[in-house]
């Protein structure tokens, strides 16, 4: 792959805008004044190399009203950092250089074998298992404290670790069909996004950075041997790092190797600002907190203090990846890195949450074209006043965080649900106009559309209803998500009944026993779905399709009977089709379904880092 895609960390190397023109850049400082370089760490996917330092860069000249027109090529000058040249002769750019730690080789090598990388549902088991050792001795260490403070120490149930196993492999399960979906978008020219790919690189560099050590030691060589040259070509610069996803544990683990040094790495004092974007540090810390070590920073040399590095962390509610980074904030004041990493707890301050991206999962990558967000960065930890002196009159200053777009939030956490639903009506309409056309082959053309198209919303929301309650207790044992579940299921049926009022069919002559019978169908199938998922937890979501395609095969049956028995009939086959059709909708709606609810549950608005906490008992153990 040779130019990132929106499957990975880095926006694809855009084109030249109207306005740019080629440009020489020239290396190395030719005039001696650069004050400041920025450095970018990528995240997960196959980047391709400068890829990431050329989104900043193009993030840079807009916010100073400057084309960006450098192309990929121009970037491999073979020096430590590049400093922009002619067209871009403003004071400001000759006191900025560019540079990125470039590690997307090392687990590409890795990945190639083959046979090293575990499967991701398979790895993502054995994760829910250390969960559960972790869970063990944070409650044994949890009840030692409590004795220490005499406290009478109430341990909470412990967490359904099968049930995890189970959600976290039907949403890799759904991650597959929804890229199906994904597919069939790019090729309608929706958008383009590959999510499974995104979870494969999400998972695969994660393993490469937390469990094969070797690996692990040649990504922080290549971070601190980048940092080794810059601090020789620009040994007065400031350095600031722009990092992600990932990369932002690249970049904080070669952070504290550098700050341990004996001595003290040359650029260790240089740093003055890290931006970190969709970060997963906090999880890092949860689920392997030995790669972080226990000890704080080497004296610096001669006794002097340097400036502490100003922390910003973005991220978006969207994003399954990143979240506010309040458990790495403890960690540094419990390991004493207060005087290295000015990183404040309190809230809103460092620390900038919001719903600026419409599409879930995807969020992880809209950071790169976010002119808020790295406007806000640049204003309050980069530039300087004589920066903000030379933008253009009447550029904006960025003075607060990025907000929460309110289309955005609702388009995020609404339109799945709506998605789901338009799935549903889809199938619903298919099973209900092929059963018309064999069974009514006579009149069917004479029924208005419209009143098919509304006894087909009123199925689907039967089916809605009959999916919800059947699925929200596999995935739950919250008892406000179980009665929002019944009281859904209550609407859908209301809505069912009033669609047969609406817009009657005359259906072989008796509406009111066939549209109750179809209504008995779906109480039977929802109740039997119920025993049997019970029962059989592991059979997923096979028992709802099972006893569900059984029921409206017989609901078809012997509505085909009734309407045999009073006049010809149509071919059978189309039928046959239509309900295999309705099924493979269903299945795949309810898939969706248990995406969107899995993610409100466990991942949006930080409720994934709150889980884990509950999960390996640190919660209790902080109460303590």
């Amino acid at each position: 792959m040779t130019a990132p895609s929106p499957t990975v960390e880095a926006p694809k190397a855009g084109p030249l805008t109207a306005d740019a023109v080629s440009v020489e850049p020239k290396g190395l400082d030719p005039t001696g004044k650069v004050q400041s370089v920025i450095v970018a760490v990528h995240g997960i996917g196959d980047q391709a190399n400068f890829g990431t330092i050329q989104t900043v860069v193009n993030q840079f000249c807009l916010y100073f009203g400057q084309p960006s027109g450098i192309p990929l090529g121009g970037f491999d000058t073979g020096e430590p950092a590049l400093c922009i040249g002619e067209p871009h002769n403003a004071d400001v750019f000759k006191r900025y250089a560019f540079a990125e730690v470039y590690w997307a080789a090392i687990p590409r090598e890795l990945v190639k074998s083959e046979h090293r990388l575990e499967e991701s549902k398979a790895w993502a088991h054995t994760i829910v298992e250390r969960l559960r050792l972790r869970y063990q001795l944070e409650r044994q260490e949890t009840a030692n404290a409590c004795k220490e403070k005499k406290v009478k120490h109430v341990a909470p149930p412990p967490p359904n670790f099968p049930l995890v196993k189970q959600v976290l492999g039907e949403l890799i399960q759904t991650i597959d069909v929804v890229d199906r979906l994904c597919f069939l978008a790019d090729k309608a020219g929706v958008f383009k996004f590959n999510l499974r790919e995104l979870l494969d690189d999400y998972l695969g560099d994660v393993q490469v950075v937390a469990e094969f050590r070797q690996e692990r030691l040649k990504i922080l060589k290549a971070f601190a041997e980048t940092m080794d040259r810059i601090a020789v070509a620009h040994p007065k610069a400031a350095i600031y790092i722009v990092s992600h996803s990932e990369g932002t544990v690249v970049s904080f683990l070669g952070l504290l190797e550098g700050f341990r040094a004996e001595p003290r790495a040359p650029w260790a004092g240089s740093v003055r600002g890290l931006m970190t974007l969709g970060s997963p540090l906090d999880k890092h810390l949860v689920l392997w907190p030995e790669l972080f070590g226990s000890g704080g920073p080497t004296p610096p040399p001669n006794g002097a203090t340097p400036e502490p590095i100003h922390w910003r962390n973005y991220y978006d509610l969207g994003d399954p990846v990143g979240f506010e980074l309040d458990g790495t904030r403890t960690w540094i004041e419990n390991n004493g890195w207060q005087k290295v990493f000015d990183f404040s707890s309190e809230p809103g301050k460092h620390d900038y949450g919001f719903t600026r991206y419409p599409f879930p999962g995807k969020a992880h990558v809209d950071y790169w074209t976010d002119e808020d967000v790295f406007g806000h960065f640049l204003k309050n930890v980069v530039t300087t006043r004589e920066d903000e002196d030379a933008r253009p009159h009447g550029a904006r200053r960025f003075p607060k965080p990025p907000r929460t777009k309110r289309w955005a939030w609702a388009a995020s956490s609404i339109v799945p649900y709506i998605g789901v639903a338009a799935i549903f009506c889809v199938a619903a309409y298919i099973l209900l106009r092929a059963v018309l056309v064999a069974a009514l082959p006579d009149d069917y053309e004479k029924r208005k559309a419209l009143t098919v198209g509304i006894r087909a919303v009123g199925i689907a929301a039967l089916l809605y209803g009959m999916t919800a309650v059947s699925r929200i207790p596999r995935l739950t044992r919250r008892w406000d998500w179980r009665l929002a579940a019944g009281v859904f299921a209550a609407f859908c049926v209301y809505a069912f009944i009033t669609s047969v009022d609406r817009a009657p069919l005359d259906f072989a002559g008796m509406p009111t026993g066939a549209d109750r019978l179809t209504l008995w169908t779906a109480v039977v199938t929802t109740i039997l779905t119920g025993i049997v998922s019970t029962a059989r937890p592991t059979w997923g979501i096979a028992p709802m399709l099972v006893i569900g395609g059984l029921g409206s095969l017989l609901r078809i049956a012997d509505a085909m009977m009734l309407a045999k028995s009073d006049h010809p009939t149509g071919p059978i086959w189309p039928v046959v089709i239509a309900a295999t059709a309705f099924l493979y909708l269903w299945w795949l709606g309810s898939l969706m379904f248990d995406l969107v609810v899995a993610w409100q549950l466990y991942i949006r608005d930080f409720n994934l880092r709150q889980h884990l906490d509950k999960i390996t008992g640190r919660a209790s153990l902080n109460a303590a």
